[in-house]
């Protein structure tokens, strides 16, 4: 059974992790750079948000620290214009895909513009989903 997303937020990119899987190519991270430069970096687009996964401790420490409920965070499911920049303080947050994207936005992007837009989820490190999900991630 799939796990409901929680919100739709941004995040600064150095509070993302990723799970293991392949190593970084820096042709792909080069590429997706060039197309960042000719069409824009749109991440704020549903195609292109990061699935993450936040376990239930660490989400309300990170909703703690950035002033938000859950309720406010599920705000952002159905309001695109409602997404909040999450402060996460020490904590990463770890992405289930997407690692070049975000190398190519940290080469692409300006320094007071270094965010992606994430969607939430919540599994349990053992969940079965979460092991499917992050058992061949490549992107």
């Amino acid at each position: 059974m799939d796990t409901p997303p929680l919100g739709i937020v941004r995040v600064h990119l150095h509070s993302l992790d990723f799970y293991p899987g392949r190593a970084i190519d820096r042709d792909t991270v080069s590429y997706l750079r060039d197309i960042f430069s000719v069409q824009g970096c749109d991440r704020e687009h549903d195609q292109n948000t990061i699935p993450a996964n936040i376990p239930g401790d660490d989400l309300e420490q990170i909703l703690a620290e950035s002033g938000l409920t859950k309720s406010e965070l599920q705000l952002s499911l159905a309001h695109p214009s409602h997404r909040p920049l999450l402060k996460t303080g020490s904590l990463k947050i770890l992405c289930l895909h997407g690692r070049h994207r975000v190398e190519a936005g940290k080469l692409f992007l300006k320094p007071e513009d270094f965010w992606w837009t994430i969607k939430i989820r919540s599994f349990d490190e053992t969940s079965k989903l979460l092991r499917l999900l992050t058992w061949n991630s490549t992107y």
